[in-house]
């Protein structure tokens, strides 16, 4: 189940983990300062994969106690029945 991502902040990063998927072919990370807006994606993951550090937006280093929202996109083969998790704000330390 997608919804079972772990965010855990840390110094200037964020890592995400999650169970394995089935049915998964790719596996898209988004970061945004909003968290209506403005999500941009920081990486694109084959489908087993299941773990992912973000360090970097817009090509700069994770800002110090600034809040960021994450949300992650799973895509299946067909593109049909694409999961979204819900974002999260993650205050980075």
């Amino acid at each position: 189940n997608p919804k079972e991502c772990k965010y855990t902040p840390g110094s200037r990063k964020i890592k995400l983990q999650w169970s394995k998927l089935t049915g998964v072919s790719k596996i898209k990370v988004q970061l945004s300062t909003k968290e209506k807006s403005g999500y941009k994606t920081v990486a694109t993951l084959k489908g087993t994969k299941t773990s992912y550090t973000i360090s970097k937006y817009n090509k700069k280093a994770l800002s110090k106690g600034k809040n960021y929202y994450v949300r992650v996109l799973y895509y299946s083969g067909s593109n049909k029945g694409d999961v979204y998790t819900q974002s999260r704000a993650i205050k980075v330390r």
